[in-house]
């Protein structure tokens, strides 16, 4: 195998195989880039078990022929080099030159290579820009950890996607015509394959296929039941009547949650994790560290309706929600114990459910109530 390649050219196709290469895997295998180069084109390939990627690049072919290397190493090889750059295979080792610039690793064995899976499923194509910004809305909201492994995707399901924690649901309608889930492993990896091209086609099976004009993405699809029904209270709560209203500054209100989740992380010493958010004089926020300091501050509202108690939020995921949006933040509140439901005022088809918080006191206090009104 040789052939010419723009030097950068040739690492941006490496790094879209490092999307799916994985150094740390005991497999050798799982950590290499297989490469042919035949009918002006190099073509590389990444199988692991639970992804792969096969993708293109224009070259200037000498000489057809098939090797494997570790991809790390590759990289860290072409990095440093620019202009055109010849690759070409010995016996055993694959040399990059350039100049006085001389590149050699030891070639691997194609033998021990799984085969890229089949996805048998009907083609659909659609628009990926709309999908990479919808797994932009949603995404910041999955689970991270392994506390509910179904909750650790972004899944798309009768025309929503969503992605919770268990603390909140992010969801975006599109018209989407598959059931499926995107591991959160494979969505950074995702997008940027999404990226590289203006429209792709998605077949469901066992595994996944995204297809673009110079790219094949595949990843197993995740097992286990995801609570689809989550997204039947976005519904619910779009049709009840809040108690209070506000339209929300989302630029004078961003470095005021800033501050906020500094107050915050450092309550958390204290065993406090949570704002407020009340209407004693007027709509404000308020945070206190035991001993240590005080914030309060307006909530910068561009209008508001209605009236709450005492509500407790978590400045960081509230903080999270304000970065997604890109005009106004409408906020609506149920009550002190029911959900906030968060929107952009200038995009209906996402929204966010943010659960609140209470202390005991609080539940005591309703709790009185419900036994004052029980003796009438």
């Amino acid at each position: 195998m040789k052939f010419k390649i723009e030097a950068k050219h040739f690492q941006a196709a490496c790094n879209l195989s490092a999307l799916v290469a994985n150094p740390k895997s005991p497999v050798a295998e799982n950590s290499c880039v297989r490469m042919k180069a035949e009918n002006g084109k190099l073509y590389q390939s990444v199988v692991t078990s639970e992804m792969s990627i096969r993708h293109s690049v224009a070259v200037e072919v000498l000489e057809e022929g098939e090797a494997a290397v570790d991809l790390q190493l590759l990289l860290a090889d072409i990095q440093s080099m620019s202009g055109i750059i010849t690759v070409r295979t010995t016996k055993s080792n694959l040399m990059i030159e350039q100049g006085r610039a001389k590149r050699r690793k030891r070639l691997v064995s194609l033998d021990g290579f799984s085969k890229e899976p089949e996805v048998n499923g009907e083609k659909v194509e659609f628009e990926t820009q709309e999908l990479v910004q919808i797994l932009n809305w949603v995404s910041f909201a999955v689970m991270s950890d392994a506390s509910r492994p179904e909750l650790r995707c972004v899944r798309v399901n009768d025309g929503i996607v969503m992605g919770g924690d268990g603390q909140r649901l992010s969801s975006y309608r599109i018209n989407f015509p598959f059931t499926v889930s995107f591991p959160v492993e494979v969505v950074d990896s995702l997008r940027t394959v999404l990226a590289t091209s203006e429209k792709a086609t998605c077949a469901v099976d066992r595994w996944v296929g995204i297809e673009t004009p110079n790219c094949v993405f595949k990843f197993s699809s995740l097992q286990g039941d995801y609570p689809d029904a989550a997204a039947e209270l976005r519904g619910k709560l779009e049709v009840t009547d809040p108690k209070a209203i506000f339209v929300v500054d989302r630029a004078k209100m961003l470095p005021i949650l800033s501050s906020l989740v500094v107050y915050g992380d450092r309550a958390r010493n204290y065993g406090v994790e949570y704002a407020a958010l009340d209407m004693e004089d007027y709509p404000r926020l308020v945070a206190e560290v035991p001993d240590e300091g005080y914030f309060e501050d307006a909530l910068p509202v561009k209008s508001y309706e209605g009236k709450i108690s005492k509500i407790l939020f978590h400045p960081g995921y509230l903080l999270q929600a304000f970065q997604q949006a890109s005009g106004d933040v409408v906020i609506k509140a149920f009550g002190p114990f029911q959900p906030l439901l968060i929107t952009d005022a200038s995009n209906d088809n996402w929204a966010l459910i943010q659960t609140t918080m209470a202390t005991k006191e609080m539940v005591d206090e309703i709790e009185e109530e419900e036994e004052e009104n029980d003796d009438f």
